[in-house]
């Protein structure tokens, strides 16, 4: 599931990042915008800090499945 949603918002956040800080550079007589070298150290951090947050949420969820008990028909009805 988090991959799905990963998948899904990972490409836009990346693009709504890297279009917020952008520079001119000219070669040539061309004058193009390009994103800034400190917003690629944004989404590097931001990577960081996202797989971080997963890893925890894995095991905090890792250790609540082991305590609960498992699912039988006489505790559903």
């Amino acid at each position: 599931m988090m991959r799905i949603v990963g998948g899904a918002i990972g490409p836009v956040v990346t693009t709504v990042i890297l279009a917020s800080a952008t520079i001119l550079i000219t070669v040539g007589n061309v004058e193009k915008s390009y994103p800034s070298p400190v917003t690629f150290n944004i989404l590097f951090g931001l990577g960081l800090a996202m797989a971080i947050v997963c890893v925890v949420l894995a095991i905090k969820m890792k250790r609540l499945a082991t305590k609960m008990k498992p699912l039988t028909t006489e505790s559903i009805m």
